[in-house]
Protein backbone atom coordinates (compact mmCIF):
# COMPACT_ATOMS: atom_id res chain seq x y z
CA UNK A 1 0.00 0.00 0.00
CA UNK A 2 1.08 3.53 -1.07
CA UNK A 3 -0.14 6.53 0.88
CA UNK A 4 -0.79 9.84 -1.40
CA UNK A 5 -0.12 12.89 0.40
CA UNK A 6 0.03 15.15 -2.61
CA UNK A 7 -1.62 14.53 -5.87
CA UNK A 8 -1.37 16.39 -9.21
CA UNK A 9 -5.68 17.21 -8.93
CA UNK A 10 -5.32 17.68 -4.67
CA UNK A 11 -8.04 14.49 -4.28
CA UNK A 12 -6.10 13.56 -0.96
CA UNK A 13 -6.74 16.99 0.47
CA UNK A 14 -10.31 17.50 -1.29
CA UNK A 15 -11.03 13.66 0.30
CA UNK A 16 -9.92 15.21 3.75
CA UNK A 17 -12.08 18.04 3.59
CA UNK A 18 -15.10 15.86 2.90
CA UNK A 19 -13.55 13.81 6.31
CA UNK A 20 -10.31 14.66 8.06
CA UNK A 21 -10.25 10.95 8.58
CA UNK A 22 -9.73 9.87 5.13
CA UNK A 23 -6.25 8.40 3.53
CA UNK A 24 -5.91 7.96 0.48
CA UNK A 25 -4.09 4.60 -0.49
CA UNK A 26 -3.19 3.15 -3.89
CA UNK A 27 -3.11 -0.61 -3.29
CA UNK A 28 -0.08 -1.98 -5.44
CA UNK A 29 -0.97 -5.68 -5.22
CA UNK A 30 -4.85 -5.06 -6.44
CA UNK A 31 -3.93 -2.25 -8.58
CA UNK A 32 -6.39 0.40 -7.38
CA UNK A 33 -6.80 3.55 -5.46
CA UNK A 34 -8.62 2.94 -2.08
CA UNK A 35 -10.37 5.58 1.04
CA UNK A 36 -8.87 4.26 4.25
CA UNK A 37 -10.33 6.33 7.45
CA UNK A 38 -8.34 6.92 10.44
CA UNK A 39 -9.88 7.52 13.86
CA UNK A 40 -9.33 6.75 16.91
CA UNK A 41 -5.94 5.60 16.83
CA UNK A 42 -7.25 2.93 14.02
CA UNK A 43 -6.82 2.47 10.61
CA UNK A 44 -10.03 0.97 8.39
CA UNK A 45 -11.08 0.49 4.75
CA UNK A 46 -13.96 2.57 3.78
CA UNK A 47 -14.16 2.01 -0.41
CA UNK A 48 -12.31 1.58 -3.28
CA UNK A 49 -12.36 4.00 -6.07
CA UNK A 50 -13.84 2.52 -9.37
CA UNK A 51 -11.73 4.63 -11.51
CA UNK A 52 -8.52 3.56 -12.77
CA UNK A 53 -6.98 8.02 -12.18
CA UNK A 54 -7.31 10.32 -9.80
CA UNK A 55 -9.67 13.12 -11.10
CA UNK A 56 -12.88 14.83 -9.60
CA UNK A 57 -15.05 11.55 -9.97
CA UNK A 58 -12.93 10.33 -6.97
CA UNK A 59 -14.30 13.05 -4.71
CA UNK A 60 -17.69 13.23 -6.05
CA UNK A 61 -17.62 9.50 -5.67
CA UNK A 62 -16.88 9.79 -2.13
CA UNK A 63 -19.52 12.35 -1.36
CA UNK A 64 -22.03 10.37 -3.16
CA UNK A 65 -21.62 7.39 -1.02
CA UNK A 66 -20.99 8.57 2.52
CA UNK A 67 -23.09 6.68 5.04
CA UNK A 68 -25.00 10.11 5.79
CA UNK A 69 -26.13 9.21 2.65
CA UNK A 70 -27.37 6.36 3.15
CA UNK A 71 -30.92 6.93 2.63
CA UNK A 72 -30.77 9.08 -0.33
CA UNK A 73 -28.45 6.29 -2.08
CA UNK A 74 -31.11 3.62 -1.31
CA UNK A 75 -33.66 5.73 -2.94
CA UNK A 76 -31.83 6.86 -5.82
CA UNK A 77 -30.81 3.05 -6.85
CA UNK A 78 -35.14 2.28 -6.12
CA UNK A 79 -36.14 5.04 -8.35
CA UNK A 80 -33.62 3.88 -11.03
CA UNK A 81 -34.28 0.34 -10.67
CA UNK A 82 -38.34 1.39 -10.95
CA UNK A 83 -37.39 3.43 -14.41
CA UNK A 84 -35.73 0.51 -15.41
CA UNK A 85 -38.39 -1.92 -15.40
CA UNK A 86 -40.78 0.31 -16.90
CA UNK A 87 -38.49 0.49 -19.87
CA UNK A 88 -37.84 -3.30 -19.95
CA UNK A 89 -41.90 -3.61 -19.65
CA UNK A 90 -42.64 -0.35 -22.59
CA UNK A 91 -40.17 -2.61 -24.84
CA UNK A 92 -41.79 -5.89 -24.04
CA UNK A 93 -44.90 -4.79 -24.97
CA UNK A 94 -43.84 -3.61 -28.29
CA UNK A 95 -41.74 -6.38 -28.97
CA UNK A 96 -45.03 -8.53 -28.46
CA UNK A 97 -47.54 -5.73 -30.56
CA UNK A 98 -44.99 -6.14 -33.02
CA UNK A 99 -44.58 -9.89 -33.87
CA UNK A 100 -48.54 -9.94 -33.04
CA UNK A 101 -48.99 -7.19 -36.12
CA UNK A 102 -46.23 -9.26 -37.91
CA UNK A 103 -47.92 -13.08 -37.25
CA UNK A 104 -51.54 -11.88 -38.63
CA UNK A 105 -50.65 -9.46 -41.47
CA UNK A 106 -48.77 -13.34 -42.73
CA UNK A 107 -52.37 -14.73 -41.92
Amino acid sequence: MIRINCDLFDIADRLREIDEGYTLMYNTRRQRFEIHRQAEGRVSYELTLPYDRLDARSVEFCRKTRKERAAALLREIDEANKALEKRQLYDTKKEAERRTEELLSSI
